[in-house]
């Protein structure tokens, strides 16, 4: 629990640090009515707060469509449209005039008080056959398409940090480019 998982310019969590934050974000989400097959959009830059919200999103047993916050506004109104996604995670500024009319939750990474006391882990509510995640393609050929994908094949969401083996060195999964089409579930957890 004590390597360190997530590493991001001068920043870092460890396995446990990221697990703990994971889980209280999660339990904010369920409280919120995050179940499994869920949509939940997530639009923040590469940071360890991303880490954090996607995997949170997971551990509430939800599926994440990650939204670059530089993306036009019609775009990302169309993206949470079109996935239903009734929470959207937000990093600092990020839905600052991008999601006009957006009748769903936010919730900001940045804010403290969002976060729930209990970091323990959550009982798995997802299982391999619900969604993990939608990657909407580039829409050069017209309005994007949202493609998901389930859960199997994957690691469960339920990380559990003491059970994580030392991998005993760094894995740099989405440095470059438009990282929102990198991050599926393997650029997530393969390195965890």
């Amino acid at each position: 629990p004590d390597a360190p998982a997530v590493l991001f310019g001068e920043g870092s969590l460890t396995y446990g640090e990221l697990s703990e934050r994971a889980n209280r974000l999660a339990r904010t989400l369920r409280a919120a009515g995050v179940v499994p097959d869920q949509i939940v959009g997530i639009m923040a830059e590469r940071s360890l707060e991303l880490m954090v919200g996607i995997l949170g999103i997971l551990k509430a047993g939800g599926a994440y469509v990650p939204i670059a916050p530089d993306y036009p506004e019609e775009r990302i109104r169309y993206m949470l449209e079109d996935s239903q996604a009734q929470v959207l995670i937000v990093q600092g500024n990020a839905a600052d005039g991008l999601v006009p009319g957006y009748a769903g939750r936010i919730i900001n990474l940045d804010d403290a008080a969002v976060y729930d006391a209990d970091g323990s882990n959550l009982e798995a509510a997802s299982k391999p056959e619900d969604m993990a995640y939608i990657i909407y393609t580039s829409g050069t050929t017209g309005r994007p398409k949202g493609d998901d994908r389930a859960y199997s094949g994957h690691q469960p969401p339920a990380l559990d940090a003491e059970a994580v083996p030392d991998r005993g060195g760094r894995h740099d999964y989405a440095e470059d480019g438009n990282y929102v089409r990198r991050i599926g579930m393997g650029a997530v957890l393969v390195g965890l």
